[in-house]
């Protein structure tokens, strides 16, 4: 066996460099393909295809009033008008984003660290689950993903450039003020870049004033601020919204160790204080490196920071306001896989045994291979097969309402009778967030069922004793008539006998 490995970890290690790069985005790209359309889409991702079926100006008008700025959906409201609505198409883009990151992760890792590196890390990112489970969705994660990457590659290029060239410096600030038309998380990757700037300047007591003389580095922030000013009050106003309320829960001790556990097998199965010990051992050991490595210590600690700085800083700021979720941490996920092949490589430099670094590899590929099995297993939203029974059976003259706003927008997706989907709400429409959308697209608000006239009326909601809509919000002259569920979504179709 340790024969095996052995010659298969010098055999890899000879693979000329295109072939070995095209295997591993080959398999990038067939890991994220596989069950891409297995799941419908759900809540979120129907608030994407809904917002951008929008005008462009539209659509900015209306992310003003949300919480996520408006680059993603104006970049996939055009990638639809070429390859249309289908889910393959539209989660289709991330999975683009999601190979390009594995590409240019590999030129990252070869100019900071080693060609060894670099082909390690890049097969982790091709098979980090979390990588791939954010490859597989209609949502921005994937390409702020991929921004956070190209940032942080013009950002080395930058520093390293002997003349100075103000072209890497410029490009850095178009990227961030990107980066922040994507996600707002992505302004946490300033300091990051600037730790590793102050450690690749010496790390000294001097190394601040150098940094701070850097003329390239005051040009990219002028030129990135520029760039955001135009939607700086936006994000102000969204940030306020939020400070004043938020879905997220409160953060807990355990928000980061599952976080990386999700990052490492797309579950929480390193929970409580084992998460903790493998979140504080995997940072122990990457410091300890940095020690010992001197030539590769600002490089080193790109990827910590790149890696932990981010959640730090969400966590302190959820001690107030919690909106730390790790979904929103999907930028920091290539430091994670960078920095195990980077463990893997140096932390053992004595060992001369090229079987037993083949056989870590081994097992943390398998790890990641699991992950990705969970990835998979999680696809379960099936709005899909409720929204078929109602297109195959409506009638001219019913109506269609959900019940609530978190079945609104993917069966909409779905809905092929013709018919507009209304929303039951007692209330108003609220102005913000959501809602904002709701509004855009002039939804009809029924107040209640009981004021409906039409003969048949679809009810869409969803399962379990949580949702009461059915039992406390259905007239009792109503008869049921067709009933439907899949996964956590459910449908029933009543005559009204009006």
């Amino acid at each position: 066996m340790t024969k095996v490995l052995t010659n298969l970890a010098q055999k890899i290690t000879k693979i000329p460099l295109s072939i070995y790069l095209s295997l591993t985005v080959g398999l990038a790209l067939i890991v994220r393909l596989l069950n891409l359309a297995k799941a419908s889409i759900w809540h979120d991702e129907g608030y994407t295809t809904m917002i951008i079926n929008l005008p462009p100006s539209e659509i900015i008008q209306t992310t003003i009033s949300d919480v996520h700025p408006p680059l993603y959906y104006l970049l996939l409201h055009y990638w639809q008008a070429v390859f249309g609505s289908s889910v393959v198409s539209l989660r289709g883009f991330s999975v683009a984003c999601g190979v390009a990151i594995v590409v240019l992760m590999y030129f990252l890792l070869r100019r900071l660290f080693s060609e060894n590196v670099a082909r390690l890390g890049t097969l982790f990112v091709a098979l980090g689950p979390f990588l791939v489970r954010y490859s597989q969705e209609a949502r921005m994660y994937s390409l702020a993903t991929l921004i956070a990457v190209g940032a942080t590659y013009v950002f080395v290029r930058a520093l390293s450039s002997r003349h100075r060239s103000y072209i890497w410096w410029v490009l850095y600030g178009v990227l961030i003020a990107l980066g922040l038309y994507t996600q707002y998380f992505l302004a946490l990757l300033v300091p990051v870049h600037l730790i590793y700037a102050w450690f690749s300047l010496g790390g000294g007591k001097h190394s601040l004033t150098k940094l701070l003389r850097l003329p390239g580095l005051w040009l990219s922030g002028l030129v990135g601020l520029i760039l955001f000013l135009p939607w700086l009050p936006s994000m102000f106003a969204q940030v306020t919204r939020v400070s004043d309320g938020f879905w997220i829960p409160p953060i807990s001790w355990f928000d980061i160790p599952n976080t990386l556990s999700m990052f490492m097998i797309y579950d929480h199965t390193l929970t409580r204080w084992l998460g903790v010990t493998f979140t504080v051992g995997l940072i122990a050991i990457a410091i300890y490196l940095a020690t010992k490595q001197p030539k590769q210590r600002p490089a080193i600690w790109l990827l910590i920071s790149w890696l932990i700085l981010p959640m730090i800083m969400i966590a302190l700021i959820s001690l107030k306001s919690p909106v730390f979720y790790d979904r929103y941490f999907s930028f920091s996920a290539p430091a994670f896989y960078s920095l195990l092949a980077v463990i893997i490589v140096y932390f053992a430099p004595k060992t001369k045994q090229t079987w037993s670094k083949a056989l870590i590899i081994t097992v943390s590929i398998a790890v990641l291979v699991a992950g990705i099995v969970n990835v998979y297993d999680s696809a379960s939203h099936r709005m899909r097969d409720v929204a078929d029974v109602v297109n195959t059976e409506y009638q001219t003259g019913d109506e269609i309402i959900s019940a609530e706003l978190y079945t609104f927008f993917d069966f909409s997706y779905y809905n092929q009778t013709g018919a507009p989907v209304q929303l039951l709400s007692e209330e108003e429409f609220g102005e913000f967030g959501e809602w904002g959308l709701v509004r855009a697209t002039n939804t009809e608000r029924v107040a209640s069922l009981s004021d409906i006239e039409a003969d048949r009326v679809w009810v869409i909601g969803k399962t379990g004793d949580d949702y009461d809509y059915f039992t406390a919000d259905v007239p009792d002259s109503w008869w049921l008539v067709v009933e439907a569920s899949a996964g956590d979504s459910v449908v029933k179709l009543f005559e009204t006998n009006q």
